[in-house]
């Protein structure tokens, strides 16, 4: 830490903002149109943007000691609404109660942004206060007001002293990397400056950045556009560049940070490309954890850099980025928990709401520690998990010089980083998921949890956040036309069950089911009696999630015949009967496929490998006669299942097993009310005989997959048992009925070498 003896100094600048916090008056929600004396509303003031970041550093400081603030900004002593040279911002407030643990009286958050009451021009720039000495840190926050145009405010605060540049945190708001202050800083200062942004500001800069499908297709897609969109490229020059996902993760580019002794080097002398690493949740995607807290806070960001600043004044030899970046999410969750301070000594007048800088500064400092003390980092010693992220490989012309806008824009390369974590033996992995559960065994790998559905693929995780998505969209619309997906899996691989839960877990009441087997009905009369009966369901104000199982069945003699009897219900939300429209109202259409167990099967065929060109002429015909690319047009999205088998066709899939641990844990659970189930060390631990696990994670195939699994934990004597035992098992004969039975009675007595 630094000494006392030669205290250091934090410069700190940029854009200022005077936030008016309204606070309404709990237990009046509803806004009447009258006035009335019973709605009171109490209002604050809290200094924003750079006046704030120096709240944070002097809290830092104070708990350090050896460091001095020197405060480049100003804000009024008594502040007034409207007063003239300052940028104003309001947000209503309001006390939120939504059993925050440990927050018997809620918490207080926006309830709504108002706006910000801009000073046009942009205000002056404070008079210069004399620096006692050269900053070693200036932290700047540039939140395009005004800061970034004048060099006056801040040309004097990066001026290279005996120790050479400062080192520099610029906390930037959209338009990214541009202004006098970003060519400053990317000329002369990039070595040393660390920049810190969030996800919403780089999508708006052209960006292509996908959203709440994977962890893995979010941070390539925001790596690719970090390196090769030439407004953003120069980014990859800088020490380190913080990209945040809210509070749920955070991608950090780092390039070669120097001494700041000399200029840095030019993107077409570099040898060393920059380096990606994501820190994020593995249970929640961007915009999930908070989807359980209403309302909104402000200052995510500056606890972000609050994080980061601490690392460098406590570490100032060798800060550790990532660590600070853990604290400074670490703490945004503790700010969206707790909420803003109420400080007010008269509760008669209601709450005066403040920004709680020693909680955020006592997180980050805290989870500073932890990390510090652990020599080797474990599993789940961090809050969030780390992976490495790959960027595709750039192919040049010979002679050409490599560039960082040379990074290609093309689609990156399938990446998993549950391969990149498990990529050698999967039995021992499968048998602790089963026994202590997929959270406390693939700590650091992505889930996806939609109601009971749980999910570690990231293709799987990818369709059902595209299907979540899209039903959820659907139900904030006033759309006529029914919604269309498909699922496609192999029999029995849970495709009904699968999106039944990922509809569950969308925070929207009213969904009913119905259920259509089309292999099981004549004719089109009988079809539309369906539709009727969906058409009743959408009446009563519920939304009709309606499976239409088996739609690639044949007709008669007819392949793919009821793919025509759709079209218009999908296209206009309406059928045709006697010649007369029935309007069907709005519904959500899920076509379970049976006979293909994938979407390219079901749209190529089969073999779509086949080198026969005439075959495959003939196959496209044949597929538009039956109005399969009509019918493919007016799907919005599809899933493959995968199931509790190796997948057919394709690469290798080795991590059939371990979805065969997760689907057996929760088949248990829910078949013995978790009579199996016995705490231990905080885990729910599953108590089963070696033998039977191992025969259910590696018997070779499940005749009709998920249905064999379950049936055959349904077959055991289960009842009033507290363990699986061997004796629990069905006969050899009954087994056959879903596995080989005489197979998986070997695995169960096969001895294990010792």
């Amino acid at each position: 830490m630094a000494s006392e003896k030669s205290p250091k100094v934090v410069a700190v600048a940029g854009d200022v903002t005077l936030d008016w916090n309204i606070a309404r008056t709990p237990g009046h929600e509803q806004r009447e149109v009258v006035w009335s004396a019973e709605d009171t509303v109490r209002v604050g003031c809290q200094p924003g943007g750079a006046a704030l970041l120096t709240q944070l550093a002097s809290e830092i400081a104070g708990r350090l000691g050896g460091w001095e603030i020197h405060d480049e900004t100003q804000v009024p002593d008594d502040p007034i609404p409207g007063a003239a040279g300052y940028n104003h911002a309001f947000a209503n407030w309001f006390l939120f109660e939504d059993g925050s643990p440990g927050k018997k009286s809620g918490a207080w958050r926006v309830e709504s942004h108002l706006g910000l009451d801009r000073v046009a021009p942009a205000p002056p720039c404070p008079p210069l206060r004399g620096l006692p000495r050269p900053p070693d840190i200036v932290v700047l926050n540039d939140a395009n007001l005004g800061f970034r145009k004048r060099p006056e405010c801040w040309e004097h605060l990066l001026e290279p002293a005996g120790h050479g540049y400062p080192k520099i945190v610029l906390k930037m708001s959209r338009p990214m990397a541009e202004g006098e202050l970003w060519e400053r800083l990317s000329a002369d200062c990039a070595d040393r400056l660390s920049v810190v942004m969030t996800v919403e500001d780089v999508r708006l800069r052209e960006s292509q950045i996908s959203r709440e499908l994977s962890w893995e297709r979010t941070a390539q897609n925001l790596a690719a556009e970090l390196v090769g969109t030439p407004l953003l490229n120069e980014l990859s020059r800088c020490a380190h560049a913080v990209v945040s996902f809210t509070n749920v993760g955070a991608l950090i580019l780092s390039g070669a940070p120097g001494d700041g002794r000399a200029k840095v080097q030019k993107p077409e002398d570099a040898e060393v490309p920059p380096e990606f690493r994501l820190l994020f949740d593995p249970s929640a995607m961007e915009g999930m954890w908070g989807s359980q807290y209403e309302g909104g806070l402000i200052g995510y960001t500056s606890c972000l850099v609050a994080g980061i600043l601490h690392q460098l004044m406590a570490f100032p030899e060798e800060p550790d980025i990532a660590a600070g970046v853990q604290g400074g999410l670490a703490a945004m969750r503790a700010l969206h928990v707790e909420g803003y301070r109420d400080i007010s000594s008269d509760e008669s007048r209601g709450a005066l709401l403040c920004f709680p800088k020693e909680s955020v500064v006592e997180t980050v400092m805290g989870v500073a520690e932890r990390l510090r003390k652990e020599t080797t980092r474990t599993e789940g010693t961090a809050s969030f998990a780390e992976a490495r992220v790959p960027l595709p490989e750039r192919r040049l012309p010979k002679g050409r010089p490599q560039t960082a806008a040379d990074a290609p824009r093309e689609e990156p390369p399938f990446w998993s980083i549950l391969r990149d974590s498990y990529s050698g033996d999967l039995e021992d992995v499968a048998k602790r998921v089963a026994l202590d559960g997929p959270e406390g065994t693939l700590v650091d790998v992505p889930r996806g949890q939609f109601g009971a559905l749980l999910t570690v693929d990231r293709r799987e995780i990818e369709g059902f956040h595209s299907i979540r998505s899209l039903v959820a969209e659907y139900c904030g619309q006033s759309s006529k036309a029914p919604l269309s997906i498909a699922v496609f899996g192999a029999p029995g691989s849970g495709k009904s069950f699968a999106i039944e839960q990922v509809a569950e877990s969308l925070p929207r009441a009213g969904i009913s089911r119905l259920t259509f087997n089309l292999s099981q009905l004549g004719d089109a009369a009988e079809l539309h009696d369906a539709f009727h009966q969906v058409r009743d369901a959408a009446l009563s104000g519920e939304m009709p999630l309606v499976f239409w199982d088996e739609f690639d069945a044949p007709l008669g003699s007819q392949p793919l015949g009821w793919l025509r009897h759709f079209l218009a219900p999908m296209q206009d939300g309406a059928f045709l009967e006697r010649q007369i429209p029935h309007p069907m109202g709005r519904a959500v259409f899920v076509f379970a496929g049976g006979v293909a167990h994938t979407f390219d099967e079901f749209v190529r065929g089969k073999d779509p490998e086949t080198s026969d060109g005439k075959a495959l002429e003939e196959r496209e015909e044949a597929f538009r006669e039956r109005k399969g690319p009509d019918f493919v047009s007016r799907l919005k999205g599809y899933v493959n299942i995968l199931g509790p088998d190796p997948a057919e066709g394709g690469e290798p899939d080795p991590y059939y097993v371990l979805r065969r641990a997760i689907l057996l844990r929760s088949v248990l659970r829910r078949t013995t009310d978790g009579r199996l189930f016995r705490k231990a060390e905080g885990a729910e631990r599953l108590d089963i005989d070696p033998g039977v696990l191992r025969a259910f994670l590696e018997v070779p195939r499940y005749r009709h997959g998920t249905r064999s699994l379950q049936a055959i934990v349904a077959m055991s004597s289960l009842s009033g048992k507290s363990r699986y035992e061997r004796s629990c098992l069905p006969a050899t004969d009954q087994l056959d009925i879903h596995v080989d039975g005489d197979e998986f009675m070997a695995l169960v007595s096969r001895r294990e070498p010792e």
